[in-house]
C-alpha cells in the first residue's frame, strides 16, 4: 500500500505489520516503523514522517485490530479464573453442607464423603481430630476464596487503555524472552524471529500456548 502523494510502501495490517514493529511503535510513539524500508539504525532514515498523521491513522486501526485478536485470550483467561473461583465455592458449600448434616445426624457416613472433596477422613480412626482438621481446612479455602475473589475483580475492572499499555510495556521488555518460551512449550522446531513475525502470527502463537497450558492445566492466568 502507498499513501496517496507520499512515494512509500506502507505495512498496514496485522498480517504485514511484525510484532516487533507494533512494539517499538508503542514504547516509542515513532510510526516509522511501518515503512517497509525503513531502517531503525539510521536516525535520519524517514525522519520527517516519525510523527505522520497518516502513519498515526493506520496504527490506531492496528490498534483495534490487535485488541480484537487479544480480545479473545483475555476472554478465555478470564473464563478460566472464574471457573476456578466457582470449582472452590462449590467444594467450600458441598464441604459446609456435608458437616450441617453429620451436626445434625451424627452419621459417620456422612463424612466418609469428604474424600471425594479433597479431604481425608477414615471412619476407623477419632472423629473429633479429623474433623477439627477438615474445619481448618475450609477456613483456609474460604479465605483462598475471598482473595481469588479480589484479585480477580481488580484485575477485570482495569481500563482498556491502562491494560493495553501494561501488554505493550511487557512485550517491549520481555519480547525475545516470551518468544522463546512460546518456542519451548509449542515444541516449535524452529526459532521465532520478532522482526518478521507478524502481529497475527504472534497472537495465533501466545493464544496456542494458552490453550495447551489450559488443557494441562497449567494456565498462569
Amino acid at each position: 500500500m502507498k499513501i496517496k502523494g507520499k512515494n512509500m510502501l506502507i505495512k498496514k495490517d496485522v498480517n504485514s505489520v511484525s510484532i516487533y514493529d507494533f512494539c517499538m511503535i508503542s514504547k516509542n510513539k515513532d510510526f516509522r516503523y511501518l515503512i517497509r524500508n525503513f531502517n531503525e539504525d539510521d536516525e535520519d532514515s524517514y525522519l520527517e514522517y516519525r510523527h505522520d498523521s497518516d502513519l498515526m491513522t493506520i496504527y490506531a486501526e492496528l490498534v483495534k485490530e490487535h485488541k480484537v485478536l487479544t480480545d479473545d485470550i483475555k476472554s478465555l483467561r478470564r473464563s478460566k479464573a472464574d471457573f476456578e473461583i466457582s470449582e472452590l465455592k462449590l467444594r467450600y458449600s458441598i464441604a459446609s453442607r456435608l458437616l450441617d448434616i453429620y451436626n445434625e445426624s451424627s452419621e459417620i457416613e456422612v463424612l466418609e464423603c469428604f474424600p471425594d472433596l479433597g479431604y481425608a477422613f477414615n471412619k476407623f480412626e477419632l472423629v473429633g481430630p479429623q474433623l477439627d482438621s477438615i474445619l481448618k481446612a475450609l477456613i483456609g479455602l474460604k479465605n483462598t476464596i475471598k482473595i481469588k475473589e479480589v484479585n480477580f475483580k481488580h484485575k477485570y475492572k482495569i481500563s482498556d487503555e491502562e491494560e493495553d499499555d501494561d501488554e505493550s510495556y511487557d512485550l517491549i521488555k520481555d519480547l525475545d524472552a516470551k518468544a522463546l518460551s512460546l518456542e519451548a512449550e509449542l515444541e516449535l522446531g524452529y526459532k521465532i524471529n520478532v522482526k518478521k513475525t507478524s502481529i497475527l502470527r504472534w497472537t495465533n502463537l501466545i493464544n496456542r500456548s494458552e490453550l495447551k497450558r489450559q488443557a494441562n492445566g497449567k494456565s498462569k492466568h
